[in-house]
């Protein structure tokens, strides 16, 4: 019996990692304003709708920026919004038309899967090739460096609200 260990390999002999997203996971900071307090400012959301939202969240489970849609109190777009302040990433009021989004950025990306994480890439940056993806969820690490393998290339992520990325989708996806 051997007590030798196993050599390891060097660090560059590793191949190397797929393109990453532009973006890290975002974390608010400690000294970031919350979810409801960004709403209160810029959604212009009242502190009793805050605080009846916070009751059914606390009741019922759920997020809140949720519960406040669906008391529409806000909309997608208003939570959105306030979810990029307090991520800190990039947010597309407007997505680009269908027929403005390169089909080649969709060939190596199934339906299902843009569909199920309600991502879209939108656009190439002609600079540094990067591609764009729209995304809903400001936490969607995972998925962009699953999109930036399945490109084969590096993406940033924009923020965008869930129900125009799934139009998009549909009216991409139904022109290829």
């Amino acid at each position: 019996m051997s007590t030798d260990p196993k050599p390891r390999p060097s660090p560059a002999s590793l191949p190397s990692a797929p393109a990453r997203a532009a973006w890290s996971l975002p974390q608010p900071a400690p000294q970031h304003a919350s979810l409801g307090e960004i709403l209160l400012r810029q959604a212009g959301v009242g502190m009793d709708v805050l605080t009846r939202a916070m009751a059914v969240v606390r009741d019922e489970g759920g997020e809140l920026g949720e519960v406040l849609v669906r008391m529409q109190a806000i909309d997608e777009g208003q939570l959105t919004r306030a979810l990029s302040v307090q991520y800190e990433v990039p947010y597309a009021a407007v997505l680009p038309a269908a027929e403005d989004i390169d089909a080649a950025l969709l060939e190596s990306l199934p339906i299902g899967f843009a569909k199920q994480h309600k991502v879209l890439p939108i656009g190439r940056d002609p600079a540094s090739g990067r591609v764009r993806v729209a995304v809903a969820d400001p936490l969607a690490l995972d998925v962009l460096d699953d999109i930036a393998v399945l490109v084969g290339g590096a993406v940033d992520g924009v923020l965008a609200a869930p129900t125009p990325i799934v139009e998009l989708i549909n009216k991409v996806y139904g022109r290829l």
